[in-house]
């Protein structure tokens, strides 16, 4: 009978295999907190690039009014972008929507902008010309 050098765990469960002495549920384990040890180093990283990048921006010019510009649609992927932009990196984004025809963005989107707003963000609302939004579609 073997036993798994982490948790003990027998080859008498079905379907169990062991790789250097290691069950299926460790490794699956060990690789989560692997990859959640790059993500933290990574956030890590660009925080400190962050930090960098802005002692050198105060040295050569007067503060900005905004760190970065973050495109958003009304849509759940872009709200979080925004809040994690803000919230996690400490940056101060410019919201920027561009939207073509009205019927281009449904109520909910209309909504969940009007809620970044009031959650203390700046939104800038680009609506192109015909031609200028065709191509930007491409």
């Amino acid at each position: 009978m073997k036993y798994c050098k982490s948790c003990l765990t027998t080859d008498l469960r079905p379907n169990s295999s062991f790789i250097d002495g290691v069950c299926i549920a460790c490794r699956y384990s060990n690789s989560i907190e692997s990859d959640e040890e790059k993500y933290r180093l990574k956030l890590n990283q660009l925080k400190q690039s962050i930090t960098q990048s802005r002692r050198k921006q105060s040295k050569n010019t007067k503060k900005a009014q905004y760190d970065c510009i973050v495109g958003v649609s009304g849509g759940k992927d872009s709200t979080r972008q925004a809040h994690w932009v803000r919230d996690r990196l400490g940056l101060r984004p410019l919201l920027v929507c561009c939207a073509y025809t009205p019927k281009q963005m449904s109520q909910v989107g209309a909504d969940n902008l009007s809620n970044l707003i009031e959650m203390g963000f700046d939104l800038m609302t680009a609506t192109p010309a015909p031609k200028t939004a065709a191509k930007l579609a491409l």
